[in-house]
C-alpha cells in the first residue's frame, strides 16, 4: 500500500511538471477582441502578456482553461456591450495582474469579471488590478 502511494505521488509529481514545461507566453496586442482570439489559441498554463495599449472587450470571454492574462506594463480592456471575463470550468485557476478594466460609465457594462456558480476548486487571483466606472452595486 505504502509502494503505491510513493508510485502515485511520483505520478502526480511528474505530470505536474510536464504541464508546467509546455506552459508557454502568448503575445498580445492591443486592439478588439484581440484578448478572446489569443485565448482561442491559448493552452493550459499559459500566459497572455499584452502589450502597452488599449484593448477592447465587446464580447465574452469564457476561461477554462488556467491562464495568466497580464499587461507588460499599462494595459487597459474596455468592457462594452455587457462582456465580461467569465470562469466558467472547475479546475481551473486564473490569475489577472496589472490590469485595468474599464467600464467607460456605459450601461451594461457591470461586470468585468464573473464567477458563475456551480464552478468548483476554481481559483481567481487578482493583483495590481484597477476597475473603474463598473457599476459599484454590481462588483466584480
Amino acid at each position: 500500500m505504502k509502494t503505491n502511494l510513493l508510485h502515485l505521488q511520483a505520478m502526480l509529481v511528474a505530470l505536474f511538471v510536464s504541464v508546467a514545461a509546455f506552459a508557454g507566453t502568448v503575445s498580445v496586442s492591443p486592439g478588439v477582441n484581440t484578448i478572446k482570439t489569443a485565448l482561442s489559441s491559448a493552452q493550459d498554463g499559459d500566459t497572455l502578456l499584452l502589450a502597452n495599449g488599449d484593448y477592447t472587450m465587446s464580447s465574452n470571454v469564457d476561461l477554462s482553461i488556467s491562464v495568466v492574462i497580464m499587461a507588460s506594463d499599462s494595459a487597459v480592456i474596455a468592457i462594452s456591450d455587457g462582456a465580461s471575463v467569465r470562469l466558467r470550468a472547475n479546475n481551473i485557476s486564473v490569475v489577472l495582474k496589472n490590469l485595468v478594466f474599464d467600464g467607460g460609465d456605459k450601461s451594461g457594462s457591470e461586470r468585468a469579471v464573473r464567477i458563475y456558480s456551480g464552478v468548483n476548486n476554481t481559483t481567481l487571483r487578482i493583483e495590481g488590478c484597477c476597475f473603474r466606472d463598473m457599476e459599484r452595486w454590481k462588483g466584480l
